[in-house]
């Protein structure tokens, strides 16, 4: 029961410090980069052969998947503390793309004929 109210008093201290939401939004767009290239690795290592070092590196690329929805959660949760209306819309951004990679991953994985 303490948690929210200790991340509230935390959120609340750093919401008047812009530079640390533009450093956050920098690197919630670079954590976005990755999993966009965990897309990407996983879309073509379904095409490319059991052989190919591609389908060696996308297991890789599941892990990273994995993680998305965690990023996900803290980055729509960010964007609601965010004060300025610039890094709402990078954080809630990249809470989509995060949310869209999962999803995307999870019905491959869990509907493969598809």
């Amino acid at each position: 029961m303490r948690a929210p109210v200790k991340i509230g008093l935390v959120a609340a201290g750093l919401r008047p410090n812009r530079v640390f939401w533009a450093a956050l939004s920098a690197a919630a767009l670079a954590i976005a980069a990755t999993a966009l290239a965990a897309f990407i690795a996983h879309i073509l290592a379904r095409a490319a052969g059991t052989s190919s070092m591609l389908y060696a590196w996308s297991s890789l690329a599941g892990l990273r998947i994995l993680v998305a929805p965690l990023f996900a959660l803290a980055f729509f949760l960010s964007g609601l503390c965010a004060p300025n209306r610039a890094s709402r819309i990078t954080l809630f951004g990249v809470t989509v793309i995060e949310a869209g990679v999962f999803a995307y991953a999870a019905l491959a994985w869990f509907h493969p004929g598809r």
